[in-house]
């Protein structure tokens, strides 16, 4: 069927147009088609409100990697600092200063006063230790203390973190959520505090296995600390309650501090974000969220005048000005770079970060039961975390064998091959015999190089056995005696895994 391609610009009105068996008459419309300039303004418009793609979570402004501090650097606490918690912090402190005016006026006027006072004072440190060891007590019976042998995933990373900062690691527990998201922080005079997670925000902060999601809302209160954010507590959070708004305005700027501080601590801006996401719409949803939509409501909240009524009552800051305030503080760090010379800097820590749940990893072996011992034996000695899987030991009737190993390595992150000479083959064309290794571990070696990418597969092969040509590229490595001679090869690659 031919097509005719006519230009708009030579028609005048009453032309007639034939096409096929039709004839049209151009007549004037009593819309007027909008000029080029005006589509333009309105794409742009609905650009702006809609992404390209359904995950486009890309921001206008393409963000640089953010810098890392080098060695013999540390953070620069009060360039991270908002320029507003400074300017809100002398109202918090004016409360305690009209306090002890107050309170020597009595003295000097009424000097029995005095002695009430230090009398109610001591009463209230009295109550507070009380508190302090009941709270404890509570802690150490219903929830799990993180430390080197419990958790060692969290608590390295806390533990760095905490060494970068110059601060004392606070004693780390685990507690029962019942729904709640959060972190918590307390501190008791010169106490180094305690550092309370609860599971819902564990559980769904390492869904996907990485640490950054987590350390984002664990670095906002190590960097709390480190801040001084909760040193003279008794005058700036409970005496400072007094200042009213203003004490207000304080709270919601030191989140955005702790935000910015959580973000170094991360070291990845998408995982803040996503963070932040979560705790909002929760983990299923979360990695859909468009970022530019979030940047249209907050334009829309800032318009609306009950949003600034409501906001000066509270001393949380909305979540959408946290998701975009945050992007700008990490173009602006990007922006800066990172000085070599100076011994301060605004930088992200260079934290390893590591798998915060168990790594799942399957072994693929053949008939050598001796190697396949010997590999597992070393990974769980070298590798607490490590969750092996071997479809020798999965027994599941239900299913057959290639639902099973669907089942079971849909969920792995890695793979290491054994390819033992089990088997021997011989070509046609010159009758040369070769060992091989089984045909279901080249089977098995080709699906988890499909499905999880070839870094993510270890291939170790034993003595001269023929490897297929189809899996070069593959990382591969032999050895002779035992896969144990191997073994640095493997915990370059489960460190890999981790970082992942």
């Amino acid at each position: 069927m031919a097509r005719m391609l006519v230009n708009p610009t030579l028609l005048k009105v009453g032309d007639q147009i034939t096409i096929g068996d039709s004839v049209f008459k151009v007549a004037l419309s009593r819309n007027p088609i909008p000029s080029r300039s005006v589509f333009d303004q309105q794409h742009d418009q609905v650009q702006d409100l809609y992404p390209k793609t359904e995950n486009d979570n890309s921001s206008t402004v393409q963000l640089q990697e953010l810098p890392r501090l080098a060695k013999g650097q540390r953070l620069d606490l009060e360039a991270i600092r908002d320029p507003y918690e400074k300017l809100y912090l002398p109202f918090v402190w004016l409360p305690t200063l009209m306090f002890i005016v107050t309170l020597g006026a009595l003295a000097f006027l009424q000097p029995e006063t005095l002695f009430v006072a230090v009398g109610a004072s001591l009463g209230i440190i009295l109550l507070t230790w009380i508190s302090w060891k009941l709270l404890t007590a509570t802690l150490l019976g219903d929830c799990i203390k993180v430390g080197p042998k419990q958790y060692p995933q969290i608590y390295g990373l806390i533990s760095d973190a905490c060494e970068i900062l110059n601060i004392q690691i606070p004693d780390v527990y685990i507690m029962q959520g019942q729904g709640l998201f959060e972190v918590f922080v307390a501190r008791y005079f010169l106490s180094r505090g305690f550092l309370i997670l609860t599971s819902n925000l564990v559980d769904d902060l390492t869904e996907n296995g990485s640490s950054r999601e987590l350390m984002f809302f664990i670095g906002r209160q190590l960097g709390l600390i480190a801040r001084g954010y909760f040193d003279f507590w008794f005058f700036k959070h409970f005496l400072g309650q007094f200042a009213g708004l203003f004490y207000l305005a304080w709270q919601r700027r030191c989140h955005f501090t702790a935000d910015r501080l959580g973000l170094l601590v991360a070291g990845d801006l998408d995982a803040s974000e996503l963070a932040l996401c979560i705790i909002t719409v929760g983990s299923g949803v979360a990695t859909n969220t468009n970022l530019k939509a979030v940047e249209q409501q907050r334009r829309e909240l800032r318009a609306s005048f009950w949003g600034w009524i409501n906001l000066g009552l509270s001393s949380y800051p909305y979540m959408v000005e946290r998701i975009c305030r945050l992007r700008k503080f990490a173009e602006e760090a990007a922006e800066r770079g990172l000085q070599a010379n100076s011994p301060i800097a605004v930088a992200a820590l260079p934290l390893r970060h590591r798998t915060i749940r168990a790594l799942p990893l399957m072994i693929i072996h053949g008939h050598d039961t001796a190697a396949r011992l010997e590999i597992e034996n070393f990974l769980l000695k070298q590798f607490p975390h490590v969750a092996l899987i071997t479809m020798i030991n999965e027994v599941d009737g239900a299913y057959s064998l290639p639902e099973k190993f669907e089942r079971i390595a849909g969920k792995i992150k890695g793979a290491v091959a054994l390819l033992t000479p089990d088997d021997i083959a011989m070509t046609l064309r010159n009758r040369s015999q070769n060992f091989r290794s089984r045909q279901n571990v080249i089977m098995e070696i080709g699906w988890m190089w499909g499905r999880l990418g070839r870094e993510h597969c270890l291939l170790l092969t034993r003595g001269d056995v023929e490897v297929p040509s189809d899996l070069a590229g593959v990382e591969l490595h032999r050895f002779h005696n035992s896969p144990i001679e191997c073994s640095e090869m493997l915990r370059n690659f489960i460190s890999q895994l981790e970082m992942r």
